[in-house]
């Protein structure tokens, strides 16, 4: 299991990687602490599947896309 983190203060932008080596499985959660805006994106190498969800804590507004690159597969939720 390995993990990263980075971040810049100045900007109060803010960044996660981590993942399962034997799985493939990685996980990315980008915000800016300013406006309470985070993205997460989820796949796995193996299937090309990806998940992306970005909101806005303030007016609890979320937006889901997922996708599969082999069969361009996408979908919205607001």
């Amino acid at each position: 299991m390995s993990g990263w983190v980075t971040w810049c203060e100045a900007s109060r932008l803010s960044g996660w990687v981590t993942w399962c080596e034997a799985g493939r499985l990685r996980r990315v959660v980008t915000w800016c602490e300013a406006d309470r805006l985070r993205r997460v994106v989820t796949w796995c190498e193996a299937g090309r599947l990806r998940r992306v969800v970005t909101w806005r804590e303030a007016d609890r507004l979320r937006r889901v896309v997922t996708w599969c690159e082999a069969g361009r597969l996408s979908g919205w939720v607001t």
